[in-house]
């Protein structure tokens, strides 16, 4: 399979979380690469900083867009888990989710706080 897309890294991240627990995000990636059954090359190219890989890249992409958004925490470095309100946005059935659904959902959850 070549790269999965954003979109399906975002779901499946969110997914992937909905025991509750914390996890390490480097047992995410890997969890996530099988899942996607990533052949060798797509796991390991570089991007031509020659430090990240595309698909580490995209998977700590989602990370970002899920926390902003409040879908997801990092109670501490190197970990996340589902936030309440993922676990029941979750439960919704939601299986699209791109840059500009979660920048809206982060601006609807920082307005509702205030």
């Amino acid at each position: 399979m070549t790269l999965p897309s954003f979109q399906l890294i975002t779901v499946e991240l969110l997914k992937s979380l909905k025991d509750r627990k914390i996890h390490d995000i480097s047992d995410s990636l890997d969890f996530l690469a099988n899942f996607f059954e990533l052949a060798e090359e797509d796991r390991t190219k570089l991007k031509l900083n020659g430090r990240e890989t595309f698909f580490h890249h995209r998977v700590h992409e989602a990370k970002y867009y899920l926390k902003r958004s409040g879908l997801l925490e990092n109670p501490s470095k190197g970990k996340i888990r589902i936030s309440g309100a993922g676990f029941l946005f979750l439960n919704r059935g939601i299986e699209k989710m791109d840059r500009a659904f979660l920048t809206e959902l982060s601006i609807e959850i920082r307005s509702l706080r205030n």
